[in-house]
């Protein structure tokens, strides 16, 4: 954030350092190759937040199938489990239980994967519709201020 306020920064100098051209009272003579190579580094210089959220969005999908996939595993092994002990009462009603609380832990740990996931991604986002609101907010006030003089 710091490099995009200080590349602005100097874009604006650069702006209100140029000459006025002769025959415009709001038209300046501006160094082209300067501004392009401002621009240039302004670009690059776009937060890696806009990057990583891409990333975490790409990932989530991923988190959400390794959740799937690991509750798949876990009610296979809680079905595996509960064939082999149904031969007596007591550890049959154990095994169903267990199974269950596996149900449900895997169930919970799929929900809490997804919803930290969605998140993390959320925030992301956020942060990076943030940044660029005020770049873009900045620029259109160096437009303006341009415009005006």
């Amino acid at each position: 954030m710091d490099n995009i306020d200080m590349l602005i920064n100097e874009l604006e100098s650069e702006v209100l350092r140029a000459k006025k051209s002769a025959f415009s009272a709001n038209s300046v003579l501006i160094d082209k190759m300067i501004i392009l190579d401002l621009i240039s580094r302004l670009r690059s210089t776009l937060p890696a937040v806009i990057k990583e959220a891409s990333a975490i969005k790409r990932d989530r999908d991923s988190i959400v199938q390794q959740a799937d996939e690991y509750a798949k595993k876990v009610i296979e092994s809680a079905k595996v489990d509960a064939d082999r002990i149904v031969s007596e009462t007591e550890i049959m009603t154990r095994a169903t239980e267990d199974s269950k609380t596996m149900l449900e832990e895997a169930d919970a740990n799929y929900r809490k994967m997804d919803y930290d996931a969605r998140f993390c991604a959320y925030k992301i986002l956020d942060e990076s519709e943030k940044v660029l609101r005020e770049s873009i907010t900045q620029i259109t006030d160096n437009k303006r201020k341009l415009a005006n003089e």
